[in-house]
Formats: C-alpha cells, sequence, structure tokens
C-alpha cells in the first residue's frame, strides 16, 4: 500500500465535521477524493461513534456525513464545522484561532507510526543527521510531511535545513532511494517499510504514534461540550462508547489498553 492511501486512511479519515445548524446535526467526515473506495470502511469505522453520541443525549438527531475535500485547513476555512476529530499537528493550528475548544484526545491503536529509512551507507537514525539531505515524504501539505516538519522542530531541527522531495508513491520512493536519489524517506506505510527491510536498508522508529484531538466550535453551546465531554470520560464510559472508539481505531489519550 503506497503511503498516498496510507495518508488517505490516517490523515483525510481523521477529518470528523458537524454542521453546525440545530436542525441538522451531521457528523461529517472529509477524505481524499481519490479515497472514494474506502467509503464503506469509514462508514463503518465511524457509525458506532454516531450512535453512542446519539445515545449520551448529547446529538439525539446526529447523522454520518462524507465529503470529498483536499485536506483539513481548506475544509475547515471554507466552512467551519461544529466538531473536529484532526491529527495533532492540524488541531493545534486550528486551536490557535480561537474559534475552537477542546473535548477529548485521543490516540490512534493502528500502526501507522512514522519511520526514517535511510541505507546502510548512509546510516540516517537521528534528526539531526537529516540537515543538508534530500528527504522523501509523502505529498505536500499531508499527514507524513506536516507530522514530519513537527518531528524535526521539536528534536531542534530546522525544516528549512532540510531537502524535501514529495512523492506519494511508494514504489517511486524505493526506486529513488534505491538510485540514489535521495538520502532518507519518512513514511507510515508498513509494506514500504518492510520492502525495504528487505533490501537491507535501514528503518528507525521516529515519534510517537499519530494522536488526535477532537474540537468544538464556538457555536456548539456549552451543555452539549458537556455532554460530548462527558461521552469520552475514562471514569464514566460506558462499554458501547468503548466499543466505538475500537473500531475507530482509537483510545483515549493516556491509557494504555484500547478503549
Amino acid at each position: 500500500m503506497s503511503d498516498y492511501k496510507a495518508i488517505s486512511m490516517s490523515v483525510a479519515i481523521a477529518t470528523l465535521c458537524i454542521s453546525a445548524t440545530a436542525n441538522a446535526e451531521e457528523l461529517r467526515i472529509g477524505i481524499e477524493k481519490n479515497s472514494k473506495t474506502n467509503l464503506p470502511v469509514v462508514m463503518g469505522a465511524f457509525e458506532p461513534m454516531v450512535n453512542a453520541i446519539r445515545s449520551s443525549g448529547a446529538m439525539k438527531n446526529l447523522s454520518l456525513g462524507i465529503d470529498a475535500v483536499d485536506g483539513l485547513v481548506s475544509s475547515y476555512a471554507a466552512q467551519p464545522p461544529a466538531l473536529i476529530l484532526a491529527h495533532n499537528y492540524a488541531a493545534n493550528a486550528i486551536l490557535a484561532s480561537g474559534e475552537y475548544t477542546k473535548v477529548a484526545s485521543f490516540e490512534m491503536t493502528t500502526n501507522e507510526r512514522l519511520t526514517l529509512l535511510s541505507s546502510k551507507a548512509a546510516s540516517i537514525d537521528t534528526p539531526q543527521e537529516l540537515k543538508g539531505k534530500r528527504v522523501i515524504v509523502g505529498k505536500q501539505g499531508g499527514y507524513v510531511s506536516a507530522a514530519t516538519k513537527m518531528w524535526l522542530s521539536k528534536e531542534g531541527v530546522d525544516a528549512s535545513s532540510v531537502q524535501f522531495k514529495y512523492v506519494r508513491y511508494a514504489d517511486l520512493k524505493l526506486s529513488m532511494m534505491q538510485g540514489g536519489q535521495a538520502e532518507a524517506t519518512i513514511t507510515v506505510d508498513k509494506d514500504t517499510i518492510n520492502a525495504w527491510k528487505a533490501t537491507g536498508g535501514l528503518a528507525t522508529p521516529i515519534g510517537a504514534y499519530p494522536s488526535k484531538q477532537l474540537l468544538a466550535h464556538s457555536t456548539v453551546n456549552a451543555e452539549t461540550k458537556a455532554k460530548l465531554s462527558k461521552v469520552f470520560d475514562t471514569s464514566s464510559m460506558s462499554a458501547s462508547t468503548k466499543s466505538a472508539l475500537t473500531t475507530a481505531g482509537l483510545r483515549l489519550a493516556g491509557t494504555t489498553s484500547p478503549q
């Protein structure tokens, strides 16, 4: 599976939007235009979460819908939804706008962890060693490229010192690496990682598993926000909500087992 598909499943699927109109409560999931083949998977994963919110009384008429959007930021800017579930790098930027507040934080239970690939000859396994190097990431503005820059910043490395190459497809990334067109690749795709290991290349896990935040827009009243917070409160979480999060590949942040 290519990083493009992985990004589509991890980043685009992570965009949850609910219409802010009082009579049309909708859980809207934004996905990449080229990921429509994943619609049944998306619907099946998040319908239980919709049911859990409905059952709590927070949004009794909540429905589930899906949009084809080119990333969370463009969707948010065009029409701010009532609720957003986004990867941390996007959620933090949205919180900075002052229009949203955090309802809950989640960790993913999938194996989509950022991994640094390099040849044995290059032997790159630290962020500092990426300075001045050609590094292949996913598409510009996608999860892998954004998360990589966040990781570098956290490690004290100026992202502008790295020569990023924005490539979507796994096969092309590997051929570029083998052809000497790049010194390293950052990926979350297990097939790509395993294929690179099979060539004798190095694979170094970096950073934590992707995290997500559930945000509520200022138009959501305090009573509804309180109910939503209670739905995802570990001390009072119902069995159905735990099951719903497991189905969506999520767990509450700070827990050690799927909730």
